[in-house]
């Protein structure tokens, strides 16, 4: 079992830092080694590395004067149960020699790199113990590139956003309500504006359409998270006007702010611009009925109704009837196997073990 582990990358980008901190928590010692900006994290304590400088005939060459440090840097560090390359396998091909000095073993991470056949990458390849990939898309391509069938696995990137949601189920829906100010008898609609303006605009004007009935017993919720800060002016401009009730922060939404808008809607309503990690999926994942505004998301045997059906459902309940209910499960167990944090530290610690 690893208990040492380190990590090389070229950045520390938000899927490494949640899997820094599981590793961690599990009782492992976890390092970060930066390598172009010559910085290691400690448990979270930075330290950036002094190294001697290159010869002089190699001063002038900036390539050999790189790897020159970034192999001197290897030498200076402690040894390792184990190694993960995070994302960076052409940086690091040239210092395999120098990687396996201070661990006996060491594996992949690899996602949407632009990787060139080598004999250097070949070697990287060929002496990992495995190689991770974020989604099957990613393996695939890999695969048809490179030819390797065996010693692959598809671990995608944790939802954080789950755990936060976990916490809040337990809590009572009508404290959120009263905390918000909301109505507790009206249908709460959690809308995402991620994406294009006009999208968004014609997604806001599609709304005002529909029955006045429906509209006074709804309130929208809407998520400016994902907009640029041009858009979210207009966007919030363009709301003002309408006459339906809806709520919208001012500011950007806290992780914890957006669970629980997940949390108290009773239906979800996803842009096809949006990206699903942000939005649809935690839409799911809180069994809301999601309605897909514009094309028709078919995607991992998951249940998504079409915005057409949205009027219709609010008039006959049908997005909480038993079917509905059967299928919002379905969805949030998809999910939870695909995205949720603990099932993908469940897969890693599966590799670790047998290191």
């Amino acid at each position: 079992m690893v208990k040492k582990l380190l990590f090389i990358c070229e950045e520390i980008d938000l899927a490494l830092k949640q899997r820094l901190d599981q590793f961690t928590l599990q009782g492992i010692e976890t390092h970060a080694l930066v390598l172009p900006e010559f910085t290691i994290y400690r448990n979270w304590e930075e330290e950036v590395i002094e190294v001697e400088s290159p010869p002089n005939f190699l001063d002038k060459i900036g390539k050999f004067q790189t790897n020159f440090k970034e192999k001197k840097i290897l030498e200076s560090l402690e040894s390792y149960d184990s190694i993960n390359i995070y994302k960076c396998s052409t940086l690091c091909a040239p210092l395999l020699d120098n990687i396996c000095k201070i661990s006996k073993s060491y594996f992949l991470t690899i996602q949407n790199e632009n990787i060139e056949k080598s004999r250097l990458i070949t070697k990287l390849f060929d002496n990992s113990f495995c190689m991770i990939f974020n989604t099957q898309s990613d393996l695939v391509e890999f695969e048809k590139k490179f030819g390797y069938d065996e010693k692959t696995f598809v671990i995608k990137n944790a939802n954080h956003i789950f755990s936060i949601i976990d916490k809040l189920f337990k809590e009572k829906i009508e404290n959120f309500k009263k905390y918000l100010n909301l109505d507790k008898d009206k249908n709460l609609i959690y809308c995402d504006l991620g994406g294009d303006i006009q999208t968004q605009i014609n997604f806001i004007n599609d709304l005002e359409r529909l029955p006045k009935d429906l509209l006074k017993k709804s309130t929208f919720l809407f998520d400016l998270s994902y907009s640029s800060l041009v858009d979210k002016e207009q966007l919030i401009e363009y709301l003002q006007e309408k006459s339906f009730d809806f709520l919208m922060p001012d500011s950007l939404l806290s992780d914890e702010y957006k669970a629980m808008f997940f949390t108290i809607s009773q239906m979800s309503i996803v842009l096809p611009t949006s990206i699903p990690y942000n939005t649809l999926y935690p839409s799911l994942y809180s069994k809301s009925h999601v309605y897909s505004y514009g094309e028709c998301i078919k995607k991992d045997d998951i249940f998504v109704d079409t915005f057409e059906n949205f009027a219709s459902s609010l008039t006959r309940n049908t997005h909480s009837n038993e079917l509905t209910n059967e299928l919002k499960e379905k969805n949030r167990e998809i999910m939870t196997k695909t995205y949720h944090p603990d099932v993908s530290l469940e897969n890693y610690m599966e590799i670790l073990k047998i290191l």
